[in-house]
């Protein structure tokens, strides 16, 4: 029984404090790290979820704007607004679609609004997605309003091919669907 006297109980008790104590620490890190990456992720997810509404929703209103059909009262109410004297068709044309792209401004400013975060936690290449929607909306408004004005016909159906929606083979509709292509992309592995 006398080995027992060697043994310095007070020091050992001392290291396997000391070593719960690192455990604990090196434990808490981990777990801090796992918390912080989880973290980081869910707000990706969230900004991607955002960004792909904003856009989604801007994509559906940029092709209500591009629509050659227009409701009788669209019609009267671009007339009313006109304030000249026999508006041609064309006028009136181009002021229902400038009409109908005020009308969804909140969709143009809800995507601007997610060009920051998109750029902050996926970088400038994804961020361009957006930018690239709204490159092809300043298409479509200047398209709008230079239509009413100019008496070139070629130069008004190249207008045309821009600013009204008929298919997908126009450039504005071939734009806008790279432009969703990168940004589902770019977010798959957040929104599922």
């Amino acid at each position: 029984m006398e080995w027992t006297y060697l043994v310095d109980w007070q020091a050992i008790a001392l290291f396997a404090q000391a070593g719960a104590v690192f455990g604990a620490a090196v434990f808490a890190s981990l777990k801090f790290d796992d918390w912080r990456k989880q973290f980081s992720y869910q707000r990706k997810a969230e900004c991607a979820e955002n960004a792909l509404h904003a856009f989604y929703q801007a994509e559906d209103a940029l092709k209500r704007v591009r629509s050659p059909l227009a409701s009788g009262h669209e019609n009267q109410k671009a007339r009313e607004t006109l304030e000249i004297d026999n508006p041609t068709q064309r006028q009136v044309q181009a002021q229902l679609s400038w009409h109908r792209i005020v009308e969804e401004r909140e969709k143009w400013d809800a995507v601007i609004a997610q060009l920051a975060p998109t750029r902050i936690r996926f970088g400038v290449q994804t961020e361009q997605y957006l930018r690239d929607f709204l490159t092809q909306l300043r298409a479509v408004q200047v398209g709008i309003q230079v239509y009413a004005e100019t008496e070139d016909r070629e130069f008004r159906q190249k207008l045309e091919r821009e600013f009204w929606y008929i298919n997908d083979l126009d450039d504005v509709s071939i734009g806008v669907a790279r432009a969703r292509e990168g940004l589902e992309k770019s977010f798959k592995e957040f929104t599922g």
